[in-house]
């Protein structure tokens, strides 16, 4: 904070730790990965921002409009231990040595059909199996595959039924995938989010 060029960052530490933390609520969320780690040997986490945006009067009289963030909402969610698949060739905790990582969550039919990220949607989407969070199983032991035909749900409503979904963070193409866990269809990608860097290593934007 004594230093004129990062006064900025300081602000927004602050912020992150008077408000969004408790927004967010860390300390639950850190719990659960706390009782995670007993089981599974670790926790994961995703933190994500939801930015809103809106044009502002340009300074000079027919420039360009100005971009001004109206606001910002941190999302801490908590992966589970089933959810998350690493580089199996990756050995460094800080992830900075692996070349992808995967994570499974839930959408329903209509969040994807409604999502503008989601541009390559199969014709037979609403015939895919139901996967709830609820009913995970097991990944296939020792293959290193996603597994496939969760659930046996009986729910047909697009605005109820839930699928799962990989995102998938390709360091190495510096690309974040979407791919359906059944079929495996790449239905969407986004440019990589940010650059994290700590000291020489380059880490993902997911932590443990």
């Amino acid at each position: 904070s004594y230093d004129p060029s990062k006064k900025e960052t300081a602000k927004r530490l602050t912020q992150i730790i008077t408000w969004d933390l408790d927004k967010m609520n860390a300390k639950g969320v850190g719990n659960s990965l706390l009782a995670d780690s007993f089981v599974a040997g670790y926790g994961a986490c995703i933190e994500s921002f939801e930015t809103e945006k809106a044009e502002a009067p340009p300074e000079v009289e027919g420039g360009e409009p100005e971009v001004a963030i109206k606001s910002q909402q941190s999302n801490f969610r908590r992966i589970h231990y089933f959810d998350i698949l690493f580089d199996p060739s990756g050995k460094l905790i800080d992830l900075s040595d692996h070349k992808y990582i995967a994570c499974a969550f839930y959408p329903t039919i209509q969040d994807i059909k409604d999502d503008p990220t989601y541009t390559d949607l199969p014709e037979n989407l609403e015939d895919f199996p139901e996967a709830p969070e609820t009913t995970r199983q097991e990944k296939y032991p020792g293959k290193g595959r996603m597994y496939q035909g969760m659930g046996t749900g009986v729910e047909t409503d697009p605005e109820y039924k839930t699928i799962a979904v990989w995102e998938v963070w390709d360091k190495i193409s510096e690309k974040v995938y979407y791919v359906t866990d059944n079929g495996y269809h790449l239905i969407g990608e986004k440019p990589w989010p940010t650059e994290f860097v700590f000291g020489a290593r380059h880490l993902f934007p997911v932590t443990l």
